[in-house]
């Protein structure tokens, strides 16, 4: 997933290692035309190394030059720094204002075991441009890796983000720490790897317009959260290993957004994973929540998720929808045939409870293979014009009620109702959608009926007007 750098721009400040490859001292960070801003010993040489209304110069450098190089680009009007490889160890945060392009090179920024800052980078400005980064968190606990300044929420951001590698975050009790947050308008995200116990690797809050590319993240006790957004993009996401016995929670979330389009999604290997008979209660994709207070204008809607993979993933639920409006999922959800009596993935889909959520105007397409149970805790009764095209089950045929009594379908498929006898003057079905009201028989005597066949989209319901009962048998309905 983490691609080699190929992209180069000539720098208007040099930051290096203090020593050169054949041992001889060298300045730290040097401008295009040679001039020393940071010496071999870290002494900052001169006024334009430092940040608005500080007078650093003669004071040791603390972030091996970088923010030394940042300063100077800003400050002289340049746009490009560039590292040459090799190994900084930065105690104090990157702070990086509008317009600055970096060229990591590859080279390696480690944090020093004294860091004590909430981030490692901290975008403070907009059309800021990161490339081919290896950020070394070298477990220092609760401190995240990337931040965009909420100055930049619903603002244009325009950040550019390729070929970055963030690993090593603390190992242990739930602590504070995000890798990557995104917020604001317009941001570009590809060949991104995040490794190494962060909180939450991801978390994308009040942006929109981000197309993010080839992901890769691993070991985080929960992986993508996606929170009042909308036109988010993501391509070649891939969730591994991720789930933890310090924080249970969602593998990825959902919640509050708009227009999300997904393409490859795989979600596998998760939870405690050594231990598939330990279900920790985690999910691995929730679209919604149990807790959030829907309005009209926070419904999830228009959410396209297509191959959606969920495999081996050890969680209990695969799928778990509490709210969504013009939903579209396609995919697999199921365990290796080799698991015949401990299920990695016990249940595929399960619809979750929130009296102010709504379920609408969907079609879940899950292939299963292998669950312990396939569909979970069906749609709330406020739900309609919601199905699962491929019906898991067939549905159970209720009793044939008292004339004049509705009847609904509370299955999340289409079923269709075959009516054979009775003496019937009358057949209404109630859309759940508008509650428009059809009558599908109707006779001036009563009739028995031969095998007609009725269609209840889920929600819908049947009335029957009759003198003596028919029979019925409900199937599900493929289309």
């Amino acid at each position: 997933m983490y691609i080699k750098p190929i992209i180069r721009f000539s720098y208007t400040v040099l930051v290096q290692p203090n020593v050169s490859d054949d041992g001889m001292p060298q300045p730290m960070v040097i401008d295009s035309k040679g001039r020393i801003i940071v010496d071999s010993e870290g002494n900052i040489l001169s006024p334009k190394a430092c940040s608005p209304g500080v007078n650093c110069v003669g004071q040791k450098t603390q972030t091996a030059g970088i923010q030394e190089a940042i300063n100077y680009a800003k400050n002289t009007g340049g746009l490009f720094v560039r590292l040459k490889s090799g190994l900084y160890t930065i105690n104090s945060p990157l702070s990086i204002p509008s317009y600055i392009s970096i060229d990591f090179s590859d080279a390696q920024v480690k944090l020093s075991s004294s860091f004590s800052s909430p981030y490692a980078i901290q975008i403070n400005g907009q059309f800021v441009k990161l490339y081919n980064l290896s950020l070394n968190m070298n477990n220092v606990p609760n401190v995240g890796a990337i931040n965009m300044s909420s100055s930049l929420s619903n603002n244009f951001a325009y950040l550019t983000m390729k070929n970055i590698n963030i690993y090593n975050f603390a190992q242990g009790p739930p602590y504070n720490q995000i890798g990557i947050y995104l917020t604001g308008y317009n941001s570009f995200i590809e060949n991104l790897q995040i490794a190494g116990n962060p909180t939450i690797a991801m978390v994308i809050e009040s942006g929109a317009d981000i197309y993010v590319n080839n992901v890769l993240i691993v070991n985080a006790s929960s992986a993508l959260q996606i929170y009042g957004s909308e036109h988010i993009f993501l391509n070649n996401i891939d969730l591994d290993s991720n789930g933890s016995q310090y924080a249970q929670s969602s593998i990825m979330i959902i919640d509050t957004s708009h227009s999300v389009l997904i393409n490859n999604l795989s979600i596998w290997f998760n939870g405690t994973v050594y231990n598939y008979q330990n279900y920790s209660g985690t999910v691995g994709l929730q679209i919604g929540s149990p807790n959030t207070s829907y309005t009209s204008s926070t419904h999830n809607s228009d959410i396209v998720i297509n191959n959606l993979n969920i495999i081996d993933a050890n969680v209990t639920y695969g799928l778990v929808i509490y709210d969504g409006i013009g939903l579209r999922i396609k995919g697999f959800i199921g365990n290796p045939p080799l698991y015949t009596t401990i299920y990695p993935v016990n249940t595929g889909i399960s619809f979750g409870t929130n009296s102010t959520a709504v379920i609408q105007n969907s079609v879940i397409d899950i292939d299963y293979y292998n669950l312990q149970t396939i569909v979970s805790n069906l749609p709330p009764s406020n739900s309609y014009n919601t199905i699962i095209v491929r019906p898991p089950y067939n549905p159970t045929t209720p009793t044939v009620p008292a004339s004049g009594t509705a009847t609904y379908n509370y299955n999340p498929f289409p079923v269709l109702v075959y009516l054979y006898g009775g003496s019937v003057t009358e057949i209404q079905v109630t859309k759940a959608f508008d509650g428009t009201v059809y009558t599908v028989f109707s006779a001036s005597t009563g009739t028995a009926l031969v095998g007609n066949p009725v269609r209840l989209d889920p929600g819908d319901s049947i009335t029957i007007t009759y003198s003596s009962a028919p029979s019925w048998i409900w199937v599900p309905a493929i289309s």
